[in-house]
């Protein structure tokens, strides 16, 4: 049987995981699959250049936690409440077949889609689970350390960069950065060095909710929200074409994006 994985980028922070050299970014035109498997996807739209293979596909089956997911596939296994998709992967999984390489893949995502255990999402189901893959023997500190700590110099700088920033409103409960080509060009940064930006934001103290902008290639912004107890930011990411779930979520902005900036903040104050 063969087995393709696309993703658009793959950081390599996360080259760890057995199988990432084996990840591919473009396809063979004209190729149908007999099945498409989207997972951890809330719109198809998301898909990007592997849409093509989900609209051919024989079969299709969508493995999502995010409660904007519509439905999209021919089969859904959709569970807003589930930390992670990798929790809903494993729980499809006879436990006697999970083996290390598998555990490594799944504890890395339920860790990163948690943050480390801490957001809300994080069930005792949560815990259940990944208290059994560390059971298979896998290096959990390492995985921690690779996904979270570790980080290459470009990285730490544009990072510090968003941080020194950004901008308080609402009587300090929320935060705006804005990251443009040029800031990226200025570290010597790249996109996925942006990774985790908005959830350290949610650092600051006193911050309710993190407003995150930062230009993609094609000049339009990608929008990552953040909340702690009082803000719904699905409502204002489906608002704006986006979706995510009710304490962090995202969309595409293509309009100026001081405007956006304004527009986002109303719905925020509309909700505070």
């Amino acid at each position: 049987i063969q087995t393709d994985v696309y993703l658009e980028s793959s950081p390599e922070r996360f080259s760890f995981l057995p199988g990432f050299s084996q990840i591919k970014r473009m396809g063979e035109a004209g190729k149908e699959y007999d099945l498409f498997l989207a997972v951890d996807c809330a719109d198809p739209d998301r898909l990007g250049e592997a849409e093509r293979y989900f609209k051919t596909a024989k079969k299709t089956v969508c493995i999502d936690h995010h409660i904007s997911n519509p439905g999209y596939a021919q089969i859904n296994y959709i569970v807003p409440e589930a930390s992670s998709a990798c929790e809903l992967v494993y729980r499809m999984l006879d436990p006697e077949h999970v083996t290390k390489d598998t555990a490594v893949c799944l504890y890395t995502g339920i860790v990163t889609d948690t943050g480390l255990f801490q957001y809300s999402c994080t069930s005792p189901l949560t815990m259940q689970i990944a208290g059994e893959l560390m059971k298979t023997g896998i290096p959990y500190p390492q995985i921690v350390k690779k996904a979270f700590f570790e980080m290459t110099e470009p990285e730490l700088r544009i990072k510090g960069y968003a941080m020194s920033a950004c901008e308080k409103c609402f009587d300090g409960r929320c935060v705006v950065s804005i990251l443009t080509l040029d800031d990226m060009k200025r570290f010597g940064a790249d996109l996925p060095d942006l990774e985790g930006i908005a959830s350290e934001l949610r650092n600051l103290e006193g911050i309710e909710t993190v407003v995150f902008l930062h230009e993609n290639a094609d000049h339009t912004y990608k929008l990552s929200l953040r909340s702690g107890s009082d803000v719904d930011v699905a409502k204002i990411a489906v608002t704006l074409g986006g979706g995510g779930h009710v304490r962090a979520a995202g969309a595409t902005i293509t309009e100026p994006v001081e405007q956006a900036r304004e527009r986002i903040l109303s719905m925020i104050a509309e909700q505070m």
